[in-house]
């Protein structure tokens, strides 16, 4: 059954000091190029971070400062101002003695050296790129941004650098294609560094359903892969291509458009953003719902604020508490938490009289961890901050 509310205050309480402690996590750790924080700024913490498995029970012990989602098997740690790498067990596969270190990504990962260079290391720790850049992200289709100096390129997964660091910024690979900015205009290259869109834009994202969306002269179009508008600058906003439809604005709001540059949806809403499942989500006059892609709406304004959807279920908020709704609008979990996160492997986190709880989609309680902070699973383990006198 449903989780029911408390009338404790105590409990009230509680519930808001750990919501004020989750609300705002990173995905990532900050400055993704890299950081020149040195390891004096780290603190060591009072109360320490594990790790809960899926029944709920601490897997890992709480033994580090912080941590970081498992992925790829391993998740970074932080000891004594240093990082390091446990696998699944709580084993430090990788001893902690990093300046800095970010999730694995295509079976590598970035390490900042204590002289603030930034290389890739394997999963058995070995150095496979040596720390020499200045910035690094991630690997994407197997190739990373790196950064020398003041520019940008790209290097493979041996180190090679495959694209010249000659760009003032550079963004992932996606569906063979990136980002880049020259001479202080945005282009769009292929993996040989050549470019498909030549770099004449003030903004540019890279191609989403074939076109990409560009602004030139203070408007917003899209652009094919030939590099010509398919459909012309006539926006003062827009967003990616998403089932067909762009969201684009005018001075009388935001509206849907089709490949072709015809309105689906007259402009008339503030916001408007694609919610996912074929839905977006629209404010009018304060209050929020859902259009499907012919601009049909699923639900009237009625909710004070709206989430995208994850795995078929949106959150919502109305009279102050939230609930969970279905693609087709229906009230799914009625709104009774102080707050709710994405439902991530069938479980989502929400805040509620007894602390920050776990539900299922049919909003009973699947665990009930009783820690100071509580995160999203990710394969299988939830990051934890345990109390200890």
């Amino acid at each position: 059954m449903p989780v029911k509310r408390e009338s404790s205050l105590l409990f009230t309480l509680l519930s808001f000091l750990i919501l004020f402690g989750c609300a705002n996590e990173p995905a990532e750790p900050v400055a993704p190029m890299g950081s020149t924080l040195p390891e004096t700024d780290y603190t060591e913490e009072t109360y320490k971070w594990g790790y809960i498995d899926l029944q709920g029970n601490l897997a890992v012990m709480d033994n580090y400062d912080d941590t970081r989602n498992f992925t790829e098997g391993f998740a970074v740690i932080r000891k004594k101002g240093k990082w390091g790498y446990i696998n699944k067990a709580g084993l430090e596969i990788i001893p902690a003695s990093f300046k800095g270190a970010w999730s694995f990504s295509e079976g590598l990962a970035r390490i900042l050296s204590d002289d603030d260079k930034i290389g890739f290391i394997n999963p058995d720790g070995e150095q496979t790129i040596a720390p020499q850049w200045d910035g690094a992200r991630d690997f994407k289709e197997g190739l990373a941004v790196v950064q020398k100096e003041d520019y940008f390129g790209y290097c493979d997964q041996k180190g090679n650098l495959i694209i010249p660091a000659t760009f003032g910024k550079a963004y992932d690979f996606k569906n063979g294609y990136a980002v880049v900015r020259e001479a202080g205009k945005y282009g769009i290259i292929d993996k040989k560094g050549n470019f498909v869109i030549t770099p004449e834009y003030d903004r540019i994202s890279n191609f989403n359903e074939s076109l990409a969306r560009a602004k030139k002269d203070g408007q917003f179009g899209f652009l094919n892969q030939e590099g010509k508008w398919e459909v012309p600058t006539l926006f003062l906003d827009a967003q990616d291509f998403h089932e067909g439809r762009a969201v684009v604005a005018t001075d009388d709001g935001y509206g849907l458009i089709n490949e072709n540059g015809q309105f689906i949806v007259k402009p008339q809403y503030d916001p408007l953003w694609y919610a996912g499942e074929g839905r977006w989500a629209f404010g009018l006059e304060g209050l929020y719902g859902f259009i499907d892609a012919n601009g049909k709406r699923i639900t009237p304004p009625k909710f004070q604020l709206v989430y995208s959807y994850s795995e078929g279920l949106a959150g919502f908020q109305m009279d102050e508490f939230w609930g969970y709704l279905d693609v087709n609008g229906k009230e799914i979990i009625a709104p009774q938490f102080y707050l709710v996160w994405d439902f991530k492997g069938e479980i989502a986190r929400v805040a509620s009289d007894r602390g920050v709880v776990f539900i299922n989609k049919s909003g009973e309680l699947e665990i009930f961890p009783r820690f100071l902070d509580v995160r999203d699973f990710s394969e299988g383990m939830a990051r934890v901050q345990v109390y200890r006198r």
